[in-house]
């Protein structure tokens, strides 16, 4: 028996690209390092989701929330068990007001 855990395919919408490439430019423009430890974050957020994707409970509509551990960031994912994708359809600041997009 394996003990390794089978990877889910990442696919990011272009909505949720664009969140990413937004907060990414805003962290740029703060330092260059700041926006690298952001990524950095959000690679470590993508490979939890991608090994571990049934820790993150139904939130709505089958979309499941992962946050990320250093920068105020809520990732927004749906499961296709069949296809053993991962499909991120959102990338929200928490403390953003709800009728503004990233």
């Amino acid at each position: 028996m394996s003990s390794e855990r089978e990877t889910h395919k990442v696919l990011v919408l272009p909505g949720a690209e664009k969140g990413l490439k937004n907060a990414y430019d805003y962290y740029w423009s703060l330092s260059p390092e700041l926006a690298e430890k952001f990524l950095l974050s959000i690679e470590e957020a993508f490979n939890t989701i991608a090994l571990y994707p049934l820790l993150f409970q139904i939130k709505y509509l089958e979309t499941r929330i992962a946050f990320t551990s250093v920068f105020p960031y809520a990732v927004h994912f749906q499961l296709n068990s069949v296809k053993k994708e991962i499909i991120i359809g959102g990338f929200y600041h928490q403390h953003q007001k709800k009728n503004r997009t990233n």
